[in-house]
């Protein structure tokens, strides 16, 4: 029996979405329908909250059994994260506050489940949505296609229902410090805030059932360090709000007063209650290692939604640390050896702080708060910030790992804090599931720094996602990392990066992939991004394929041949003497103001026929280019160059002549930083004219090379064996300056 595939499923399914409630199901080459529906076909779930549907009301004979077949978006595409599986906490019994009075007794009772985010009773037809596997999934409508199966057929049930997530909504508060009496308690404060006005209305829109006329309670716990600590289930309160679950994160006290709403958390400590909410926090994660005992009354009157926020304070019993919510820390192999739980090893939980998409581990040098350190100061808050800036950057900007489809969407992005004077910052990752940075204080405080290594662990996060992204052993893909990472910090601190142009002016001439020039030629990068668009080099890193380098992989990309790409090298050369791309203001009010080291001047030598020829120090090679500075004459005057390739002179590399080429042409900069190009000239010898414009202030002859066949730059750290292709000209009007 041949079932329908997926794509067929789906066209059906958008045609009787738009006309149907209901959803009929019928076997391929069978007559035999059945029709099915839910109450609503419509779920509204809010990010983190748990969903369970009603029955599906159908038709089917009584031993129908029904699976999820799929869940996409608008566009047709699977969504995943609602399909894979994750691990969810539960309670296998309540925990007795008088006989469960051991952290192991309670660990005992919880217990770690795989579920699939949205999965389906076979039975029934009742669809469950986990909370926890929907913080990360972008707001919007998806579809649900459920399968029914009635013994050796199926039906797909492509119309019977879709979910319509909404941003989860938790008010912002700030607490009150109230202190307990009760014996060997923590410091603690709580702040209840009644709910009002156009942002009642939109929490009010995300409960099922609300009624005016009832009390609702959201309830969180937070830490010394204000990291939540989310109740994670629903729980009804008696009218003078006292608890009488044993355990409110699973027994429900049926009352028509109050109701706590229900906003997950991965991990979570066991929290046991009773009248006016005297609590004790227990280890439900293995990071807590003692209990917290806290007292604390609330003040709730009358119906309404009401913002409860219980905050621990500082104290010496609070040696614990909360599991934070949202995207796992990924633990890398080489760390097992590391006991985490010990403040003594070189890296511990109690010397660990996050952010939403980044964890940081600092060394045990440091103390507890490096911001306090005389010597080796590091702010980790404002350090995190910084991080948080430039990871959205580049995830949400320039796209440089694929939504959905991406291990950072599950995992933070791993700081380690090293408390060594000599200089440290690489970046890449840990064994192919997330991306790492490793940093000494001074790197940490440098705003630049920060980013060019966040940028290669988004280089990295692509070969976590499948992709080749410039890995192996090929000894000529290294040069393309550390170009894209400046490349990508410039886009965010351009100003940063003024101190490279010295160091990149002289060595223009080289390849465009060589490694003597990694960290300064990254400037053709901001050319693609001009021509093609922010997201660009991000898609050459997703799409290269693998044993490309990267002119490979952007020749294919584009769908441009080799004589089309010699071009656009050359007109990239000739735009670096205005710096017409990228942040053009500021490198040219940077540029042009300073020394004569920020400006453009190849060097050639007098042949004694009236020709010059560049010298061997900066030959052009593959995509190098040189621009020799002329001597202006009058506005209106006519210069003119005669050109000739050089081949077969043994004082160059004569080893490439067979591909050697060339691209060539005069542009004039005037005055005001505007310029005017000349022709672009491909052939191997000839001439050209040009009439100099008003305001001409700098003058130029550009030459790029222009290999006829591309192949590999090694990074060998050997100038010597480096293709060349030699030039000389002869000028009539002007002459090479200096």
């Amino acid at each position: 029996m041949r079932i329908l595939s997926l794509a067929v499923c789906y066209t059906v399914l958008v045609i009787l979405l738009s006309c149907s409630k209901g959803s009929k199901g019928s076997a391929p080459g069978e007559e035999t329908t059945y029709t099915a529906s839910y109450a609503s076909n419509v779920f509204k779930v809010a990010k983190g909250a748990k969903f369970t549907s009603a029955s599906i009301v159908h038709d089917f004979p009584a031993n129908v059994q029904f699976s999820i077949l799929d869940v996409r978006n608008t566009s047709g595409k699977t969504v995943s994260a609602f399909l894979d599986k994750y691990s969810i906490g539960t309670w296998s019994q309540p925990v007795n506050k008088n006989t469960d009075l051991t952290e192991a007794a309670v660990i005992a009772k919880y217990t770690q489940t795989e579920k699939s985010g949205v999965s389906i009773d076979a039975a029934t037809g009742v669809i469950t949505i986990e909370g926890a596997t929907t913080q990360n999934i972008s707001s919007g409508t998806y579809y649900i296609l459920v399968q029914a199966k009635v013994n050796d057929k199926t039906y797909t049930l492509s119309n019977i229902a879709s979910i319509e997530l909404t941003e989860s909504v938790f008010a912002p508060v700030k607490a009150n410090w109230k202190y307990s009496t009760e014996a060997n308690a923590v410091q603690a404060s709580v702040n209840v805030t009644k709910l009002s006005g156009s942002y009642l209305n939109d929490v009010a829109a995300t409960i099922p059932n609300y009624k005016a006329s009832k009390t609702y309670l959201r309830l969180k716990i937070s830490d010394n360090r204000d990291k939540g600590i989310i109740i994670p289930e629903n729980i009804d309160w008696t009218s003078n709000f006292s608890l009488t679950a044993i355990n409110p994160w699973t027994t429900t006290v049926k009352s028509s007063d109050a109701i706590i709403l229900s906003s997950p958390i991965n991990r979570f400590p066991v929290l046991e209650q009773d009248s006016v909410l005297k609590g004790t926090i227990k280890a439900a994660s293995l990071l807590n290692k003692t209990a917290i005992n806290f007292d604390v009354t609330l003040n709730v009157t009358g119906e309404g939604i009401y913002d409860a926020v219980i905050k621990l304070n500082n104290n010496p019993a609070q040696n614990v640390l909360w599991w934070p919510g949202g995207k796992s820390i990924y633990m890398p192999n080489q760390l097992k050896s590391n006991n985490f739980n010990d403040n003594n090893s070189q890296w511990s939980y109690e010397r660990m702080d996050w952010s939403d998409n980044a964890v940081v581990f600092w060394e045990k040098g440091f103390g507890s708060d490096p911001s306090s350190s005389a010597t080796k100061k590091v702010d980790i808050k404002t350090m995190l910030s910084n991080i948080e800036h430039d990871y959205k950057f580049y995830y949400d900007t320039m796209h440089f790992v694929k939504a959905g489809q991406t291990k950072a969407d599950q995992y933070r992005t791993i700081i380690m804090l090293y408390e060594q004077a000599d200089w440290l910052a690489t970046g890449s990752g840990y064994d192919s599931q997330t991306g790492a940075i490793w940093i000494n204080y001074s790197a940490a405080n440098d705003n630049a720094t920060l980013a060019h290594e966040i940028g290669h662990t988004f280089q990295y996060l692509n070969s976590c996602d499948g992709n080749y992204a410039f890995t192996g052993s090929q000894n000529y893909i290294g040069q393309i990392w550390e170009q894209t990472a400046q490349y990508q910090a410039t886009l965010l601190y351009p100003t940063a990066y003024f101190s490279y142009i010295p160091s990149f002016l002289p060595k223009t001439h080289l390849n465009l992939l060589h490694e003597d020039n990694r960290y300064s030629n990254f400037y053709h990068l901001q050319y693609w991004h001009l021509l093609h668009g922010i997201d660009f080099v991000g898609k050459l890193w997703q799409q290269a394929i693998t044993g490309e380098d990267a002119v490979e992989a952007y020749q294919r990309i584009t769908g441009i041949n080799q004589s089309q790409f010699n071009d656009e090298i050359y007109d990239y050369a000739r735009r670096t003497l205005n710096w017409n791309f990228l942040h053009k203001s500021y490198y040219t009010n940077y540029v042009l103001s300073s020394s004569a080291s920020y400006t453009q001047n190849a060097k050639v030598n007098a042949m004694g026929d009236g020709y010059y020829i560049i010298d061997t120090s900066r030959c052009v090679q593959n995509y190098g280019f040189n621009a020799l500075q002329l001597t202006v004459p009058a506005a209106g005057t006519v210069v003119q160059v005669a050109f000739e390739g050089v081949k077969g002179n043994s004082l160059y590399n004569t080893t490439y002549d067979q591909y050697a080429g060339w691209r060539w042409g005069f542009v004039a900069v005037t005055s005001t930083g505007s310029v005017e190009y000349g022709a672009m000239n491909s052939s191997n010898s000839g001439s050209a004219s040009f009439t100099v414009p008003n305001n001409t202030s700098r003058l130029y002859l550009v030459v790029s090379g222009a290999p006829t066949q591309h192949f590999h730059h090694a990074w060998d750290n050997n100038l010597a064996n480096d293709e060349q292709y030699p030039w000389k000209a002869k000028f009539e009007n002007t002459l090479p300056k200096n």
